[in-house]
């Protein structure tokens, strides 16, 4: 129980600075204004890649913790950063053709199947070395958000 809440902490620390990336692009916390600037210039996915690999990674992680632990709902936890990656780093509801909301849940479907696919390959992993990437996912984290403060990663 307490591997497990220290393995969320570190995962949630890792998916803010990730998401303080993301704020830092787009020069507001508003997930609105976030949103609609990737409508009109590129997808975060593509400006800012090492804060989506590091959300997904963490989500991964804390999913595949929240599965090992035995939560309750560990299934129902992967939707919330499927949801939250869609709109953060591939521009929500924004799409040709479809309504908005086809276009997150198709969006939040390809996180989820990607997040999923990575659970699998950390089930072979022993726990100190989910620690380890949780704690290296941090880093980078921290990194890239200083970096993207810095205007280094715009």
């Amino acid at each position: 129980m307490i591997r497990t809440a220290a393995l969320w902490l570190i995962c949630a620390a890792a998916a803010l600075a990730a998401f303080a990336a993301v704020v830092g692009t787009a020069e507001s916390m508003n997930l609105q204004n976030i949103t609609l600037a990737q409508a009109y210039t590129r997808l975060y996915l593509l400006k800012q890649p090492a804060a989506a690999v590091i959300f997904i990674v963490v989500s991964a992680l804390a999913v595949h913790e929240a599965f090992v632990a035995g939560t309750r709902g560990a299934a129902a936890l992967a939707l919330v950063p499927s949801l939250l990656a869609a709109e953060l780093f591939l521009a929500g509801p924004e799409g040709p053709l479809l309504p908005g909301a086809a276009w997150i849940l198709l969006k939040a479907a390809l996180v989820l199947s990607l997040i999923m696919a990575l659970r699998r390959v950390l089930r072979a992993l022993v726990p100190a070395r989910v620690f380890a990437i949780a704690c290296a996912a941090v880093l980078a984290g921290l990194i890239n958000a200083a970096a993207t403060a810095l205007g280094a990663v715009s």
